[in-house]
């Protein structure tokens, strides 16, 4: 065993535990599977980082994977290990990562919400053409790209971070912030200045994962980029997998309440870990909260459902509607 200490992340400490697992002699080491239980099944947030420390003096940690609950045994082949082992292994950990940092998620999603509509008087009003809407769309991306890339490349090469229980605070902030932001407009087109400043914060969330990780990162730029690029193939995917829908639910009333609804529901879960996060409060609620969270999958699927149906439902209105035109007279 190595360390083994309490660290405050958000809310009460956690326990960060380091430990070695070295082959009795002369025991294969080239290909092998781990099959990790410890504590995992318990705490469905805990997961283990695997490093590979290879023998020469000096030579930095690749990082093997990572295992939490309900991934497969992780099974290892040093021998056919490629130069870009380490980022594909980097990139699945940065994946996993992202996936369960359902509050990064949901930031981007509810700054996402009013993306289609024009701020009028106060309040969302008219659409915007489709085309503004990709243009907007593709802004707050990007500026929430550049934002976290930033500070995860600066923290981690240049070795510096915040204390991270504020940095977790601000993330919910941020979520707070964009959520009223969905619900009514508080700085109507300034959206990828929203996305560009708190990307800035979540940056150093991700980068604390790195630092944890004690993975020799900030001497493998090519370790870097995979852990990024996992972070910005999830949020594309997600993004690529509601747009469609949100373009086509903005054009009808209904929108209006689904994106109230879902803004206030963003608005209770930011409160409800901002006091976890700065008091240790409302834990029990924090873990429903992201229990539910875990099913938003068939949400995105419901909403994607009710466009198809919307989309449908106009094509056979506007095809009725053209054999009356072209029908017989009476």
């Amino acid at each position: 065993m190595g360390t083994v200490e309490f660290v405050q992340t958000d809310g009460p400490p956690d326990l960060h535990a380091v430990a070695y697992l070295v082959p009795p002699a002369g025991a294969e080491v080239s290909q092998f599977t781990i099959d990790w239980q410890v504590l995992i099944d318990e705490l469905p947030g805990h997961f283990a980082l695997f490093l590979h420390v290879a023998e020469a003096a000096g030579a930095n940690s690749t990082v093997i994977g990572a295992l939490r609950k309900g991934t497969r045994p992780l099974a290892v082949n040093i021998t056919e290990q490629s130069a870009l082992t380490p980022l594909t292994a980097a990139i699945r950990l940065g994946a996993h990562h992202i996936l369960e940092g359902y509050d990064h998620l949901l930031f981007l999603l509810v700054l996402l919400l009013p993306a289609p509509l024009l701020a009028q008087a106060e309040a969302w009003g008219g659409n915007r053409s489709t085309r503004g809407t990709v243009v907007k769309l593709a802004q707050i991306i990007t500026a929430f790209t550049i934002g976290h890339s930033l500070t995860l490349i600066a923290a981690t090469f240049g070795n510096w971070s915040l204390p991270t229980a504020p940095v977790e605070v601000a993330i919910a902030v941020s979520v707070f912030v964009s959520a009223m932001h969905a619900a009514r407009p508080i700085l109507p087109g300034k959206e990828p200045i929203i996305a560009l400043v708190f990307g800035l914060v979540h940056g150093l969330a991700f980068a604390t994962l790195v630092q944890e990780a004690q993975a020799g990162m900030a001497s493998s730029a090519l370790t870097l980029l995979g852990f990024n690029l996992g972070i910005e193939l999830v949020q594309l995917a997600i993004v690529g997998a509601v747009i469609p829908s949100l373009l086509v639910l903005s054009r009808y009333r209904l929108y209006a309440g689904l994106r109230q609804a879902l803004a206030y529901l963003g608005i209770a879960a930011a409160t409800a870990w901002i006091i976890h996060r700065a008091t240790g409060l409302a834990e029990g609620i924090v873990v429903t909260m992201e229990a539910a969270m875990s099913q938003a999958a068939w949400l995105v699927v419901a909403v994607s459902i009710l466009a198809i149906g919307l989309v449908v439902r106009k094509h056979f209105i506007g095809m009725r509607s053209d054999i009356s035109m072209h029908g017989p007279a009476a």
